[in-house]
């Protein structure tokens, strides 16, 4: 059994190690691979990550101008976690737009936080766009925060969710 657990709190552990990376490497970009986990994160605040040439931008494009901190893949899923100079509810209004006909499961939406979970073109994406809570001082021009994750969706889960479109709250029948 795959042990995925870590995919999903690297983004945490990333947070960390890029403000001991920013103290001075060589390299502007830093790839580390766990097995099939592959991920890759910026030691330069002017140069951000490139994304993976398989990432789904054309039905997920990383907000405009966005500094991509850093990337993580594994198995066709996407954790991202990206700064930007805009506001909160710029970046949210974008995703709002963005994500408007797909199938939304969850979503908050407060003047310090955009988070919406759902299911658009074979992939669960879930969306977090807060107040940016880094202290280190080389993002103090980055008030904003978003952090993406993709990931593949189960066979049927679209069909399943639009059957219990009209039990849950909000939902239509």
């Amino acid at each position: 059994m795959k042990q995925k657990v870590a995919f999903w709190t690297m983004p945490l552990v990333l947070a960390g190690l890029f403000l001991f990376v920013l103290a001075g490497c060589g390299k502007s970009t830093e790839t580390v691979k766990q097995g099939e986990m592959t991920t890759k994160y910026s030691t330069e605040i002017k140069k951000g990550v490139e994304l993976p040439a398989d990432y789904p931008k054309d039905k997920f494009p990383v907000y405009k101008d966005a500094y991509v901190m850093s990337v993580q893949t594994m198995d066709k899923s996407y954790i991202l976690v990206c700064f930007s100079q805009n506001s909160i509810q710029e970046v949210a209004a974008f995703y709002k737009e963005l994500l408007k006909d797909s199938q939304i499961i969850s979503q908050t939406d407060r003047a310090d936080e955009y988070t919406v979970m759902g299911v658009k073109d074979g992939y669960t994406y879930t969306f977090c766009v807060t107040k940016n809570s880094q202290q280190d001082k080389e993002l103090k021009d980055f008030p904003t925060s978003l952090s993406v994750s993709l990931v593949p969706a189960p066979e049927g889960m679209a069909e399943s969710l639009k059957e219990m479109s009209g039990s849950m709250p909000g939902g239509k029948k």
